[in-house]
Formats: C-alpha cells, sequence, structure tokens
C-alpha cells in the first residue's frame, strides 16, 4: 500500500467511525467497510493502520464482551472537521 492509499484508507476508517457514533464498530466491521469504499484489504493487513490511528489518539479500541471495537475520539473528530470532511 502507497503511503497515499494509506492516508485514504485512515481518512475513510476515521469517517465510517464517526458515522458509528459513540459505540464504534467491531473491528471486522472496519475492513467490510474499507472493502465497499474500493481498499482490498484483510484484517491482517488493516491492523497496523488502526494501531497507527489508536497511537495517534484518533482512535480508541474497546474490548467488549462480544469482541474488541474501535471509535473515533474527540481528536479524531476534530482532525476530521479541521480537513473539512
Amino acid at each position: 500500500m502507497t503511503a497515499a492509499e494509506e492516508s485514504r484508507l485512515r481518512i475513510t476508517l476515521l469517517q465510517t467511525l464517526r458515522a458509528a457514533g459513540a459505540l464504534g464498530l467491531p473491528e471486522g466491521e472496519l475492513v467490510n467497510a474499507a472493502r465497499l469504499a474500493g481498499f482490498d484489504v484483510t484484517l491482517p493487513e488493516l491492523m497496523p493502520v488502526l494501531r497507527n490511528l489508536v497511537q495517534d489518539g484518533l482512535v480508541s479500541r474497546l474490548d467488549t464482551i462480544t469482541g474488541r471495537r474501535a471509535r473515533l475520539t474527540d481528536l479524531g473528530a476534530d482532525k476530521l472537521r479541521e480537513a473539512g470532511l
């Protein structure tokens, strides 16, 4: 994946999580959202991108009874607004 593709994927994930609201989404559903946006990715390929978003403070991860979920942080929402997205 090129740097430009990864940047586009990051934006897609952030926008998807914003639309999901406070509960976020199971990580597997993020793969589906990425595929719907035109990315040919698997969960193992998506995980480094998701980890980077977590490290940057844009996404948080939550362990639940049904599995791990990701959700947009306030900082992530601010970054999308600053970018006009």
